[in-house]
């Protein structure tokens, strides 16, 4: 069986959320990265996935490395993250100066404050190009949203701490009784800007993706766990291909895992006991147009109940949960026009051609059993 990998967006930072269910099927996971040799935010690393990356389970790809700008970009970055009320400022400038199009003399201050901002005081002449304008704010939103996880995440953490505290003084100040008790602290009430951030994130990474020196993406299947941008990206395949896309297939994993016990070995035993299973998805994967009519599953009823088998003996329900692996074929369009279109509008003057025909890709996602 041949290698299978896939690549995950629009992540640029593993997650174990991602990695521990997708490694069972596939043999490397990719994620883009927006800056070469650069380190996620320390909230967000794993010993498991940088474990993983040690393995060859995944790995990081740059599409569009800075080479010599990359110092000046992580300049930036830091910048943005030391100094946010002065940059909150700026942008707020940007916001009002966008309010009135009549103006030619308020698009210019548009633009100059946006071009302080980006180049961080230092324009030179290949930020004036289009595509590289465009490439540099896409790596930045992708770097600000990594920024944004770190800290929401921390104070998450801090909220649930707040939590488990308040409800241990509530239980000693009610001394035993029954009587119910509401907490104050809700942390799930916490992150309301996710949505847009995750919808700016698509955005940034389809430029990325595009404007990359590979827009073939060797592999061509693309998962992610954003259910809203997978269901974009299947609208607008419609709209250009004058067809839906092909459900391939439905597959059970496992969600998590516990800690302390020892998941690699048990990779390593569910992929080797699997094998024929797998095979036949790859067969789907490698020839998608012919995979019967949408709704229909690869396998047999027999081996339906293998898997589900196999999958209970190594990751249990109680303890491991379960996700789902939904996969789609999008035939004859090319994934990265596909991607630009689906999340930024075409992008503008990257592509002036139509959408060329190609072997197209397969896209999926994660979601709850």
């Amino acid at each position: 069986m041949n290698a299978r990998s896939a690549i995950l967006f629009p992540d640029t930072v593993p997650s174990e959320r991602m990695l521990i269910p997708l490694v069972q099927v596939f043999d490397q996971l990719v994620y883009f990265q927006t800056v070469e040799n650069d380190a996620a935010p320390a909230e967000l690393r794993s010993v498991l996935c940088e474990e993983m990356e040690r393995r060859a389970l995944c790995r990081a790809e740059v599409p569009a490395p800075l080479g010599g700008e990359r110092e000046r970009f992580l300049r930036l970055v830091s910048d943005l993250r030391n100094r946010r009320d002065d940059y909150a400022a700026r942008l707020g400038h940007v916001a009002l100066a966008g309010i009135s199009s009549a103006s030619r003399r308020e698009a210019e201050s548009r633009k100059s404050i946006l071009s302080s901002i980006l180049s961080g005081g230092t324009a030179n002449a290949s930020d004036q190009d289009e595509a590289a304008r465009m490439l540099w704010q896409a790596r930045l939103v992708l770097k600000l949203g990594e920024l944004y996880d770190a800290e929401e995440g921390e104070l998450l953490a801090e909220l649930r701490r707040i939590r488990a505290r308040e409800e241990h003084l509530l239980r000693e100040l009610r001394s035993g009784e029954d009587t119910p008790f509401v907490t104050t602290v809700q942390p799930e009430a916490v992150g309301t800007g996710r949505e847009k951030m995750q919808k700016l994130r698509c955005t940034a990474w389809a430029k990325l993706f595009a404007l990359g020196a590979d827009r073939t993406a060797a592999g061509s299947i693309f998962l992610t766990g954003d259910r809203d941008g997978l269901d974009m990206l299947l609208e607008r395949y419609e709209s250009l291909a004058g067809r839906r896309a092909t459900h391939l297939l439905d597959c059970l994993l496992p969600a998590g895992h516990p800690q302390g016990e020892e998941l690699f070995f048990k990779i390593s035993r569910f992929r080797s006991e699997s094998a024929a299973l797998r095979a036949k998805l790859d067969a789907v994967l490698d020839n998608p147009e012919t995979a019967g009519p949408p709704d229909i599953d690869p396998w047999s009823a027999a081996e339906e109940d293998a898997w589900a088998k196999l999958l209970a003996d190594l990751y249990p329900a109680e303890t491991c949960g379960r996700t789902r692996l939904r996969l789609f074929a999008c035939p004859r369009i090319a994934p990265a026009h596909l991607f630009l279109d689906a999340f930024a509008g075409g992008g503008g003057k990257i592509f002036t051609e139509p959408a060329p025909a190609g072997p197209g890709c397969v896209v999926g996602v994660m979601e709850g059993a």
